[in-house]
């Protein structure tokens, strides 16, 4: 009896050792990020964004190796000092608003090193486009250019996994943003960004 018990245990030891080992067909993660302009950007709107967040999915397709998708938004948000605005009928005192409303999409190539381990780090490159709002709001005047541009992003990061087999994880990474975004106005152009990414993410074995 107590050889049949021993044979049980082990046998269901190797099941659960089993399905730790299971590859990793894909994930998905929902993802609050912050944005830190930079470049001409900054010399745009200089404080970072809080109000941004991102939705990803990612497909193996060989060891590590794999082909994904990401769609995000961000809200830019600075404002100026009060101060005098000439224009060629006259002029203006007021304090005046900067907004940019962004909204990347993009395919992804990544690498992630043992895929389905508790943390698994990674590295990948995002190309796509972008589709950008900027407004400067003078009391009730909104001068605005809308904007389609091109993106390209490299970004690392990990997963780290609640237990080691689960399909639930936490995701942190960190990217760097390049669009062609521009204000003609403004003569600001190659509008850039860092992000900052915490989610939630959910691993299909």
């Amino acid at each position: 009896m107590k050889k049949i018990f021993a044979i049980l245990i082990i046998a269901l030891l190797a099941i659960r050792a089993g399905a730790f080992e299971k590859p990793v067909d894909s994930y998905y993660s929902l993802n609050w990020n912050i944005s830190v302009p930079i470049g001409s950007f900054n010399k745009w709107i200089a404080p970072p964004s809080f109000l941004g967040f991102s939705f990803s999915g990612r497909y193996f397709i060989a060891d590590g190796v794999g082909l994904g998708f990401h769609i995000g938004y961000n809200n830019y948000y600075e404002k100026a000092p009060y101060e005098t605005y000439y224009f060629y009928s006259g002029a203006i005192s007021a304090s005046h608003y900067n907004y940019t409303y962004m909204v990347p999409f993009r395919m992804d190539i990544f690498y992630h090193y043992k895929p389905a381990g508790l943390v698994t780090p990674y590295i990948a490159l995002g190309i796509g486009g972008d589709y950008q709002e900027n407004h400067l709001l003078i009391q009730e005047m909104d001068i605005y250019e809308n904007t389609w541009n091109f993106l390209l992003s490299p970004e690392i990061g990990t997963l780290i996994r609640f237990d080691k087999g689960s399909a639930w994880a936490v995701r942190l990474g960190v990217n760097y943003t390049f669009t062609t975004g521009q204000i003609n106005l403004l003569n600001l152009k190659n509008f850039q960004h860092f992000n900052f990414n915490i989610g939630v993410a959910y691993t299909v074995y």
